[in-house]
């Protein structure tokens, strides 16, 4: 069996829940039967895990996104809407949090203000963290070592560092989740990591949305989560259906569901 480790199936409208709807069949057939939808407000939280209590095989995350527009300094109110979601049986995990440099390196202070509140909640709720980082890797990695984070635990979310990148996520005991990027051939310093990564800290994802479209174009969901693994299966040896087993198992484990 395949998993999609990421993907945000629900958005803000009765017509992105019913494309996610198309979406989760469309997986199922395709032999994805296990699907981790995260939020990026509180707005989209709240929609994940209502559409994963319809759903068999889909967990939820909840969490504020780092972009800007979206993470703000969260008062007590948005803290206890968040409790209130995370503990709902099918979330599974705090996401999407983290630190997002490459887009808006100005709001440095409040995506760090959000994700040590949020990491709060990952704890209080004894809940992992999918951890977003981009253009942040060497003020992340820092940060979340002094706030203990790998006693929380988590994936980190869309990994496309170098092979040196790989092993501080690793020392902190986090998955490493391999996502689309992971197709592009330019990608040689991603290809390089995705050797070294140990089977056992393996998971794979999607990062799809009812909106999602690949660099051609043509739209992308769940099921596309296959083709990440026969290259991860190309890079490493094996079968993209033994690749899928094994991240599915450890994204199991990590969402004890196992």
């Amino acid at each position: 069996m395949f998993s999609d480790a990421h993907c945000h199936l629900t958005l803000e409208n009765s017509e992105d829940v019913a494309q996610a709807k198309g979406f989760v069949e469309q997986a199922r057939k395709a032999g994805v039967g296990l699907l981790l939808a995260v939020g990026v407000t509180p707005e989209t939280s709240e929609a994940a895990v209502k559409f994963a209590a319809s759903q068999e095989g889909l967990y939820a995350g909840v969490g504020i996104h780092p972009w800007t527009g979206w993470v703000r300094f969260i008062d007590e109110s948005t803290y206890q809407q968040l409790k209130g979601l995370a503990s709902q049986p099918k979330v599974r995990v705090i996401s999407e949090i983290g630190l997002d440099l490459a887009r808006d390196p100005s709001t440095k202070d409040i995506q760090l203000q959000a994700l040590r509140m949020q990491m709060r909640l990952a704890r209080e709720m004894r809940l992992p963290i999918n951890f977003h980082c981009r253009g942040a890797h060497d003020e992340m990695v820092p940060f979340l070592r002094a706030q203990r984070a790998q006693k929380a635990g988590g994936i980190i979310h869309g990994f496309n560092g170098t092979p040196q990148q790989l092993q501080d996520w690793l020392r902190m005991g986090f998955l490493i989740s391999i996502g689309r990027s992971v197709l592009r051939p330019e990608n040689t310093a991603l290809h390089e990591a995705v050797k070294q990564i140990p089977l056992e800290r393996l998971v794979l994802e999607t990062d799809t949305s009812p909106r999602s479209v690949d660099d051609a174009g043509d739209k992308i969901d769940p099921s596309d989560v296959r083709h990440v693994a026969a290259k991860v299966a190309e890079l490493r040896g094996g079968t993209a259906e033994e690749i899928g087993e094994i991240a599915t198992r450890n994204l199991k484990q990590l969402l004890k569901l196992a």
